[in-house]
């Protein structure tokens, strides 16, 4: 006997959730920081071959020394302030620094907003995100479309706005897997009762809510959509 629809969607797995990873375009500061970086490492070889490596050492070998030495920590300096990988789909808007990855989903959204240059993120709490346009063009057009989309009450913008970031033109991103969410600790929206293990989440796929299997509403008390949940992809 063949099964009825509801028990066929009853059975059916949740789906992952998915999204695009943006790498930083080069900009003129990225450009600068690379020929700094170049430039201070053949000047700080220099002056260590100068100064050590010769049977005679050259008066000026510390001085280029010093120099390369400050060159690179200019690149250091420069380096923390240059744009980072930036990541966008189900689970929000995520940016990474290095080893960390910082995460403001859709539910987390209070503004959107467009300032000198950058799409400032707002969270709830003291939790913010900014995209500099320069370097991540196609990062914020996706992320203004999915805003738009999913929770379009925290958008900010201007029609002027808007056109300038323009639509999403991506379709060379690829989407992955959503990894490396921590839900652990986190309240179920529908009962306010900690999820204490990965597996026992499921998320509303629109705004990114979070609930307790067997907990979710047919409407997202957040956005008030229609809930399809997604369970949690292992951490990464």
């Amino acid at each position: 006997m063949s099964s009825s629809p509801a028990h066929s969607l009853k059975k059916r797995s949740p789906r992952a959730r998915r999204e695009r990873r943006y790498l930083p375009q080069p900009t003129r500061q990225s450009r600068l920081v690379l020929g700094l970086g170049a430039v201070g490492s053949a000047v700080l070889g220099a002056g260590v071959y100068a100064q050590w490596l010769l049977v005679e050492p050259k008066p000026y070998g510390q001085w280029l020394v010093l120099a390369g030495a400050l060159l690179l920590a200019a690149v250091l300096w420069l380096g923390g302030t240059t744009a980072h990988p930036v990541r966008v789909g189900d689970a929000g808007v995520g940016i990474e620094r290095g080893s960390e990855l910082t995460r403001l989903a859709w539910c987390e959204l209070e503004s959107v907003k467009l300032t000198q240059g950058l799409l400032l993120l707002g969270g709830k709490g003291q939790l913010s995100l900014s995209l500099p346009l320069d370097a991540h063009a196609l990062a914020a057009a996706r992320v203004l479309a999915e805003a738009t989309r999913r929770v379009p009450q925290v958008v900010q913008l201007s029609e002027e706005e808007r056109r300038r970031l323009g639509t999403p033109q991506d379709g060379a991103v690829p989407q992955h897997e959503v990894v490396g969410v921590q839900v652990a600790g986190k309240p179920c929206a529908a009962t306010q009762r900690p999820i204490a293990f990965e597996q026992d989440a499921r998320f509303c796929l629109n705004c990114g809510e979070v609930y307790l299997k067997g907990k979710l509403p047919s409407q997202c008390v957040s956005c008030g959509q229609a809930t399809d949940g997604a369970a949690p992809t292992e951490a990464g």
